[in-house]
């Protein structure tokens, strides 16, 4: 197929059904899955389905109090407020959502605070979910003749601090965990 892939919304109940039959086979595998995804970056989705923010509203508010676990947003490749801010305006989306997943490829520490989640958002989690900060910061590179460059592990940890601290996530993941520029070497 040329072009973006869409999810036709006459599918929503069967993508419910896939999701929970997803939670389902976890449970039957020893695996408690504590929350499930509907979408990883929508509005990236060169490889897979893209969802717009109104279908994503339209998905949770019509199927995500059926969903057998811990339901978490679509998760913005670039924290794009404007895939959550339509969850957060719309009462019923937000009932039937527990956490607010993102990543952050590429975004500015000025985006990382979040007014409309503080407002809106009480009772929900926030949580990074993926990210490596740039191919140039290397997890695990701690020779200080290069402190103060862009490769240097305190990079990743200064990117932490800000998530955490100005951004008030609940939850950071550093993806990958073994890469060439990761916490663990590959190379």
């Amino acid at each position: 197929v040329d072009g973006p892939k869409r999810i036709n919304p006459n599918s929503f109940q069967a993508y419910a059904n896939h999701l929970n039959d997803y939670v389902t086979y976890m449970n039957n595998n020893n695996v408690d899955l504590y929350a499930i995804s509907i979408q990883n970056e929508p509005d990236y989705a060169h490889d897979w389905t893209e969802w717009s923010a109104q279908e994503c509203v339209d998905f949770i508010k019509g199927y995500g109090n059926i969903i057998s676990c811990k339901l978490m947003t679509p998760e913005s490749f670039q924290y794009r407020k404007t895939l959550y801010d339509p969850i957060l305006n719309d009462p019923q989306a937000l009932a039937n959502v527990d956490i607010f997943g993102t990543h952050l490829y590429g975004t500015p520490y000025s985006n990382f605070p979040y007014p409309l989640f503080e407002q809106n958002g009480t009772g929900k989690e926030l949580w990074m979910t993926e990210v490596y900060t740039d191919s140039q910061y290397d997890a695990n590179l701690w020779n200080d003749g290069i402190i103060n460059q862009d490769h240097h592990a305190l990079k990743v940890a200064e990117h932490i601090h800000y998530a955490m601290v100005d951004g008030n996530f609940q939850t950071y993941v550093f993806w990958p965990i073994r890469r060439y520029y990761a916490l663990i070497h590959d190379g």
